[in-house]
């Protein structure tokens, strides 16, 4: 799977499967449009509150914490 670096008020799904990339073609676009402001959504300004959970987690590149957190917002 890959995942985008989109930002956190995105309405998109950020993780799609790397079968479905195709390598690019073309001349690449001079200049990047902005995204249209129906899938960006509004800007919606969240706080961490507490750390519910931690966990250790092995994968390939080794070692890596993961956390749950609450959010309020």
């Amino acid at each position: 799977a890959y995942e985008l670096g989109l930002p956190i008020s995105a309405r998109v799904h950020p993780v799609f499967h790397v079968s479905k990339l195709k390598p690019f073609k073309g001349t690449p676009p001079s200049s990047i449009p902005e995204l249209d402001p129906a899938v960006i959504g509004p800007l919606v300004d969240v706080q961490p509150v507490a750390i519910l959970a931690t966990r250790a987690v092995t994968t390939e590149n080794g070692a890596q914490q993961q956390a749950l957190i609450h959010w309020s917002g």
